[in-house]
C-alpha cells in the first residue's frame, strides 16, 4: 500500500496476513472433500471484513516467526 506505514506501536516493522484458508467439517465431524478426495478449502470473499483478524498480528515478533523457503 503506497503511503501507508506498517509500523507497530514501538516503531518496528509489523507482520500482516498474506493468505488465510479454512476447511469445513460435516455433521459427522469429517473433513469436507471434493469428488477426487481432496480437502475443500475456503477463504473470504473479496471485500469481507473480519474484525477478529484485524489485530491478530499486533503482538507478533521476529522470535515467533520463521521464513517460508
Amino acid at each position: 500500500m503506497v503511503g501507508t506505514s506498517f509500523l507497530n506501536k514501538g516503531g518496528k516493522m509489523t507482520y500482516l496476513i498474506s493468505e488465510i484458508t479454512f476447511y469445513k467439517l460435516d455433521e459427522e465431524g469429517e473433513e469436507v472433500l471434493d469428488k477426487d478426495g481432496k480437502l475443500v478449502e475456503y477463504t473470504f470473499k473479496p471485500g469481507i471484513r473480519v474484525k477478529a483478524l484485524e489485530n491478530l498480528t499486533d503482538d507478533f515478533d521476529d522470535d515467533m516467526m520463521e521464513e517460508i523457503k
